[in-house]
């Protein structure tokens, strides 16, 4: 399956969200500065792409705080970013 160079995720490009994902472990904890230091955007903007990918089901919270998240399923996001772009 291709992704949709085009697609976005929060008005964040879909291939940086895409490879964000791929670089962090499956345990990783991380908040919106880790999102801001690796994809180079606006605290505000990493915000509303944590609170996406969580509502998409991409990631998963660990704490009661939105802001810390753990990334659950890594595959599961490629395969629906893929569908996604497939479907456009």
């Amino acid at each position: 399956m291709r992704i949709d160079s085009k697609e976005q995720i929060a008005d964040v490009e879909i291939l940086k969200v895409r490879d964000l994902l791929r670089r962090v472990n499956n345990t990783d904890e991380w908040e919106a500065d880790f999102v801001v230091d690796r994809l180079k955007i606006s605290p505000k903007k990493a915000n509303r792409l944590i609170n996406e990918l969580n509502r998409r089901g991409y990631i998963e919270p660990i704490r009661f705080l939105m802001s810390c998240l753990l990334i659950s399923k890594m595959s599961l996001l490629i395969r629906r970013c893929s569908s996604l772009a497939l479907q456009r």
